[in-house]
């Protein structure tokens, strides 16, 4: 009864408090705007890329994670390095997140990823280049690469180590610069993991950046490098369909001519053959698209005439389609080395894989005219074997050795030809060439 008597009063006293705080609850509500939860969820990623978070937060995950790194086990420490990525991402605009990025590179030494660790200590140089920690983040990445890369691919890996620097770049040119940089490397099969998740957190962090074409091209060389050829054709073909014109358009037809034309085992298209010519008429209709699209751009043009005539002769065996477009590269590139290749290459399928002499000799004749030695007079020296070996034309091949002795008398071809000469001399006249042999076009 006492006991009851006791709650009652203090219920009644409790009273007027209660309905004081609830008017002044009403009050405040009445006052503060209503909280929008769709803006929030819009604002909170751009907060966070844009280091608009708590400094006292992100300084005390700062000391947690660097204490629980000091003691992390081979149990704890993928989980540790997992979270002190996640750390970095969220506060890239803390003073402490250069020593953040070194201790990413420790622990990722630590458990044997060299190719992380040399990433992280590249985004130091890179994003934080007046840091207390550059000059460590220097000396450690060309140690590792010493002990991880080969001669050839630590050489060209060291550029990385000496970033150019730009007095008014911004932060997300300078990630964007290393992520361009670790596709066009050498080393990008090394790289091609963390390579990659940087240019999907830059993607994240940055999608208006005016020169993202570049680094979806980086992402396309990083899988490229790394065999991951789906993912690398869909980067190429994004550039192409987006952003046609930019600078990197023309490549990106280039780079899906390139993954759908790779070699391939003799044992793999064996069973893949026909998909394996679809995917080479895929892409000899991208190289088509380039030559359209950008006929102004001559180095990428020849590129893709190069590669056109590669695949006709080397996959599709279509020889014919092959001489024309080595033609069409001597048309459009008289005088020049590829435009050699190109004439020479016509001529070896036109006599190997045509039997079609006439042509052979026209483009044999076409390096003969067009240049110096030693191509001109070893151009005739065959020309000569061809009229006497295969067209039974004696007269011409004596024609072709004289051309050749008066023209370049003082060379190894002038006394072959002399040789040949006096061969062709002692020899019966070898028996006229079938009706119709040697007729042809490309």
């Amino acid at each position: 009864m006492v006991a009851r008597l006791f709650l009652t009063l203090v219920a009644l006293a409790a009273a007027p408090l209660a309905a004081q705080d609830a008017a002044t609850g009403a009050a405040s509500m009445a006052e503060t705007p209503a909280l929008d939860t769709a803006a929030v969820e819009v604002a909170a990623p751009a907060a966070i890329s844009q280091g608009a978070v708590s400094p006292a937060l992100g300084l005390a995950e700062w000391k947690f994670l660097r204490d629980q790194a000091a003691g992390a086990g081979p149990d704890l420490l993928p989980a540790v390095i997992s979270r002190l990525d996640l750390f970095i991402l969220e506060y890239p605009q803390l003073r402490e997140a250069a020593d953040a990025q070194w201790l990413l590179a420790k622990l990722s030494q630590r458990a044997g990823d060299d190719a992380s660790a040399m990433a992280a200590l590249a985004r130091i140089l890179h994003e934080h280049p007046g840091s207390s920690r550059a000059l460590e983040a220097q000396t450690l990445f060309l140690e590792l690469a010493r002990e991880a890369l080969s001669r050839r691919l630590r050489d060209a890996a060291q550029s990385l180590a000496y970033p150019p620097q730009k007095a008014k770049s911004t932060e997300e040119e300078r990630m964007a610069g290393l992520v361009v940089a670790l596709g066009r490397s050498p080393a990008a099969a090394f790289f091609s993991k963390p390579g990659l998740e940087l240019a999907r957190r830059f993607r994240a962090r940055f999608p208006d950046y005016q020169g993202m074409p570049a680094v979806i091209e980086a992402e396309a060389r990083l899988d490229e490098a790394a065999k991951r050829y789906p993912a690398a054709e869909l980067s190429y073909r994004e550039i192409a369909d987006i952003f046609p014109d930019s600078r990197q358009g023309p490549g990106a037809f280039l780079g899906i001519a390139r993954i759908l034309s790779r070699p391939h085992s003799w044992f793999w298209r064996l069973f893949h053959g026909n998909a394996f010519h679809q995917n080479c008429a895929k892409a000899i209709g991208s190289l088509e698209d380039l030559l359209k699209k950008y006929p102004e751009q001559k180095n990428m043009a020849l590129a893709a005439l190069t590669r056109e005539a590669d695949i006709f002769r080397r996959w599709l065996s279509q020889y014919r389609s092959a001489v024309a477009v080595d033609s069409k590269i001597a048309d459009l590139f008289p005088g020049s080395p590829e435009s050699l290749d190109a004439l020479k290459s016509a001529a070896d399928i036109a006599h190997d894989k045509l039997k079609d002499y006439a042509l052979e000799i026209r483009l044999r004749r076409r390096v003969a005219d067009g240049y110096p030695a030693p191509e001109a007079p070893e151009q005739l020296l065959k020309i000569a074997k061809v009229e006497k070996e295969n067209l039974g034309d004696q007269t011409k091949a004596m024609e072709a050795c004289e051309e050749v002795a008066d023209k370049f008398p003082q060379t190894k071809f002038a006394r072959q030809a002399r040789r040949m000469l006096r061969k062709f001399a002692s020899a019966k006249p070898a028996a006229a060439a079938p009706s119709g042999a040697g007729k042809g076009s490309p």
